[in-house]
């Protein structure tokens, strides 16, 4: 199971745990753009993706479909979307943050290559966009 506690821990949820994400990333001012969803599948299989379900999302699987594997959004019904990471990339660029069943994931950037990065911004310039209305 996966213990989240105020410290950075690396990414362990098994499928079925339900957690608050937020998928956090600083832009150069400093700043940050987040969006909040819930952990719905963390798959140990021979893909070894994670989902976070997304809620509010509109048209973002076929905006934000990346082929090479390292991020992207599917669709899972009703206007909601999961966002999948293979768990590779989990381990190099992501830590987590928060207590109980809330957490943070935190996107680093030196591990990513440059399509990785902008993929990114898109996306979440994209959903908060969409949640301001």
């Amino acid at each position: 199971m996966s213990n989240l506690t105020g410290e950075s821990k690396r990414f362990n949820l098994l499928p079925g745990r339900e957690a608050n994400v937020d998928a956090v990333l600083k832009r150069k001012c400093n700043k940050t753009s987040s969006l909040t969803g819930c952990v719905i599948d963390c798959r140990h299989d021979k893909v070894n993706h994670i989902k976070v379900l997304l809620f509010g999302c509109e048209n973002l699987y076929e905006t934000f479909t990346n082929k090479e594997g390292f991020f992207w959004f599917e669709h899972v019904c009703e206007g909601k979307y999961s966002v999948i990471l293979p768990l590779y990339c989990i381990q190099k660029d992501v830590s987590i943050y928060g207590k109980k069943n809330t957490c943070r994931i935190k996107i680093h950037s030196k591990h990513r290559p440059l399509f990785f990065k902008k993929l990114i911004y898109k996306a979440l310039r994209f959903i908060l966009k969409k949640r301001r209305g």
